[in-house]
């Protein structure tokens, strides 16, 4: 992602970040859209001081007292800045288990002794910041979603073409592999579809054979694999091809699928193999 390239989303946070302390912003959205590059950048570019913090680092012992410790960072900096305040933001805040409830003491200790610290939380996982209660967060939080890049941005950001954007899709961690698609694939399977299996699917809820729903939809065998794709459902089912079966024989198609390959699709009829 170019470092420079700056969504429309960063300066709707930072009018927000820069009202009165009303309510705790939360930043939500799917995995590689962007969301912590975009606060740090509105951080980088405000005005207050600001503490960083993810509970994503497997080596943090991520609960109420590492929420506790990073809040009391942002107090220090609040202090130290005096009327200015200071901005506190908790990168992947849905991995500590019921965050809501310490964060909601600590915002409303904060108002009660008046102190200036402004909250941005970033969530990737709308289902699993749901276990933890939001609902008692209600009336604090204000959401701004951030949704997959669109393709006046990845044209903007990375020179790409119509053609381009509908193959690869609307995630900008992997555009500057799209010249390498065997390892723009791997990419893909690795750090996006096996990494919100893993971390975002399988603690929601039991799964009986999570190897077997890791293996549901892995990335395409191959580019023409999904050009023969000429609907969302062929698409799918060319995906889920495992490793040593025949190769699925669709329908010629002249050009890419006139669909974004790596969204959310909406129902179509079931795929016949021809």
């Amino acid at each position: 992602m170019k470092t420079t390239f700056i969504r429309p989303q960063a300066a709707e946070l930072a009018r927000r970040v820069g009202e009165p302390r009303w309510f705790i912003h939360f930043v939500s959205g799917a995995r590689q859209v962007g969301k912590t590059t975009l606060v740090r950048q509105v951080a980088e570019r405000g005005k207050l001081p600001f503490h960083f913090a993810s509970a994503d680092d497997p080596a943090i012992d991520a609960g109420k007292m590492w929420i506790r410790l990073q809040w009391a960072q942002a107090r220090r900096l609040a202090g130290a800045s005096g009327h200015k305040g200071a901005l506190l933001i908790l990168d992947e805040i849905q991995k500590i288990p019921r965050w809501t409830t310490t964060v909601k003491s600590l915002w409303d200790a904060d108002t009660r002794y008046r102190r200036p610290v402004k909250v941005v939380l970033i969530g990737s996982a709308p289902l699993l910041a749901a276990r933890g209660s939001v609902e008692s967060l209600d009336e604090h939080l204000e959401n701004l979603h951030l949704p997959h890049w669109s393709f006046a941005e990845m044209r903007r950001a990375f020179g790409w073409n119509l053609k381009q954007y509908l193959f690869y899709g609307a995630y900008p961690g992997a555009a500057h592999l799209i010249h390498e698609p065997a390892r723009w694939a791997r990419h893909i399977k690795e750090a996006l579809m096996e990494t919100t299996v893993v971390r975002d699917v399988l603690p929601l809820a039991r799964v009986g054979k999570p190897l077997l729903l890791r293996r549901v939809s892995p990335p395409p065998a191959n580019a023409s694999c999904i050009t023969g794709a000429t609907t969302p459902a062929r698409w799918i089912l060319c995906c889920t091809k495992t490793a040593g079966s025949p190769p699925l024989k669709f329908a010629a198609a002249k050009s890419a699928p006139p669909f974004p390959v790596w969204g959310i699709f909406p129902r179509y009829s079931a795929p016949q193999e021809v």
